[in-house]
């Protein structure tokens, strides 16, 4: 109808239906005007199938509800209704408008597609191992912690008791007493530092959890275990950034290495957690606690 690239015909054939890519050209109402070979080959239809159709009933999968028609680019993929051989396909899909040139108003639509299916398999399984390494990593600094903090402490526990029991030979009680003492701060703050290393490891699969939810959960685990005032203060919408698995997974780290100070060092009874938008939409993350 447009007579798209059909001024110079062997364009056509040595450019659009060579493309890489699958390239589909769609009217403004809707249907499909002419579409290349990369095209009928992602999606098994031949060009009598898709000649004249709505775009929308032949290729459905690029047009989910959750992306605008119109998008410049987004990655898609098939749900099970619509899969390819039995197999989930993932396609990067990028949309044109289709100008005439006189009156600047558009006329139709060029949509390119690619297979991206390969591409995110592998960039999932990077992820993986990335994940695989942080908790690597991860084990083996708590087994370093574990034997420089807890093992002394054990250690020390193990001497005060022999000098116990000698003092408790030699009849001297109150100096036992003494030593008693000591051994049940000693023992109650490794007691302490174990629970904490035990909570730190229990970190919760972020790829399916909100921030604010993960970090409700985390607030309510606090306030249960050491007995601490957990508040939030969050706006009404959580800028989406947020829902990033790396973003989580950083910000959830430094929450904890925060609250780990607040209960260790600064002996906090109260701890906030915030997040504040500013006008110039800046985004400040931010803990406080009423500590020392």
């Amino acid at each position: 109808k447009y007579r798209f690239l059909n001024l110079v015909p062997v364009a056509h054939e040595q450019v659009f239906e060579r493309m890489g890519e699958g390239i589909i050209v769609v009217s403004k109402d809707g249907k499909i005007l002419d579409s290349n070979s990369r095209a009928r080959e992602l999606f098994s239809l031949s060009e009598k199938d898709m000649a004249g159709m709505p775009v929308k009933e032949i290729v459905p999968v690029l047009f989910p509800n959750t992306v605008s028609d119109y998008e410049k680019s987004a990655v898609l993929c098939t749900d099970e209704a619509l899969c390819l051989e039995g197999k989930v396909h993932y396609y990067e899909r990028n949309c044109t408008p289709l100008t005439k040139s006189s009156s600047k108003k558009i006329s139709g639509w060029i949509y390119s597609v690619n297979d991206v299916t390969t591409l995110h398999s592998t960039q999932q399984q990077v992820f993986q191992q990335q994940q695989q390494l942080a908790v690597s990593a991860e084990q083996q600094r708590v087994a370093r912690d574990l034997h420089d903090n807890i093992g002394q402490i054990l250690s020390f526990a193990g001497i005060q008791i022999q000098t116990i029991q000698r003092e408790l030979e030699k009849g001297n009680t109150e100096l036992a007493a003494q030593y008693l003492k000591k051994l049940k701060e000693v023992t109650d703050q490794s007691y302490a530092e174990l629970r904490t290393y035990i909570f730190n490891l229990r970190q919760p699969t972020l790829q399916n959890i909100p921030f604010e939810k993960m970090l409700s959960e985390f607030a309510e685990q606090i306030s249960s275990n050491f007995h601490i005032s957990c508040k939030l203060q969050l706006p009404e919408k959580i800028p989406s950034f947020f829902e990033s698995v790396e973003v989580k997974s950083h910000l959830f780290s430094l929450t904890k290495e925060a609250v780990n100070n607040c209960i260790k060092h600064a002996c906090a009874s109260q701890i906030i957690f915030g997040i504040q938008v500013n006008v110039d939409k800046n985004v400040l993350y931010y803990i406080q606690d009423n500590g020392k």
